[in-house]
């Protein structure tokens, strides 16, 4: 009896130990398993957040076409535009032609111009030139008008310039009339040759200027009439001309 009762001790331990070897190997895999789960979880999450970066580059690179698309749009516009700009200018001279030499030299003294009025293209010029002479900045500025394409790139122009400018003139207008004021000195006088019709309303003004050192040469302005009288339309471009005396933009 002693001996099947050894017996039966000895396998119950080798059972025992079994079910220890076997709850050991349970856990060791449950472990795996987990740590198996964690990984496969931290590449997924590794894995959409990647996703995620190249859905934003994605994104952030069709919207850098977009803009440059719509900026190269705009350009294509400035292009046209200034074409069409050049166009009515070479149309008015190609009429022109050498009719300038076979007008007689009529110059208005410098110190005859007036303060002419608005009413009527040749008296807006006038008027401007006075204003130019006479450095009155408030009616310089009211002659000036820049076409509606054009006014981002003028707010921008004028925004860049250093605080104590802007706050001196107050517009892009202002400052324009300073800077052109500045040429008029070396004016002795003008004279009107032609104004001729070049759509849309617009004219086409002719002005004879002579200068101080005795040269004499006709210059081209297109003129607009507007609901406060004739301006003087100026683009863009006109003051990269002018501005070059100013301080460096910010």
């Amino acid at each position: 009896m002693r001996s099947i009762g050894i017996g039966l001790f000895g396998l119950g331990l080798v059972i025992a130990v079994a079910i220890a070897l076997q709850v050991r190997t349970n856990q060791v895999l449950h472990s795996e398993m987990k740590a198996m789960r964690a990984e496969r979880e931290a590449a997924l999450q590794e894995a959409r957040e990647a996703a995620a970066a190249r859905a934003v580059v994605a994104q952030a690179a069709a919207a850098a076409r977009r803009a440059e698309d719509r900026e190269w749009e705009k350009l294509r516009e400035d292009i046209a535009r200034l074409e069409n700009e050049m166009k009515k200018i070479s149309a008015a001279q190609a009429t022109q032609g050498g009719a300038d030499s076979a007008i007689p030299v009529d110059l208005i003294p410098a110190k005859d111009w007036q303060n002419a009025g608005d009413e009527s293209p040749a008296a807006a010029m006038e008027t401007f030139y006075w204003a130019a002479l006479h450095s009155e900045l408030d009616v310089l500025a009211a002659g000036i008008l820049f076409p509606e394409d054009d006014a981002t790139r003028v707010s921008e122009w004028f925004s860049n310039q250093p605080e104590n400018i802007r706050q001196e003139y107050g517009t892009p207008e202002k400052l324009l009339g300073h800077l052109m004021a500045d040429d008029s000195g070396m004016l002795s006088g003008m004279q009107v040759l032609e104004q001729r019709d070049v759509g849309d309303g617009d004219v086409m003004v002719r002005i004879r200027f002579g200068t101080i050192d005795g040269e004499i040469d006709a210059v081209d302005y297109l003129v607009r009439p507007t609901a406060q009288g004739w301006r003087l339309v100026l683009s863009a471009e006109t003051l990269d001309h002018f501005s070059r005396r100013l301080p460096p933009p910010n």
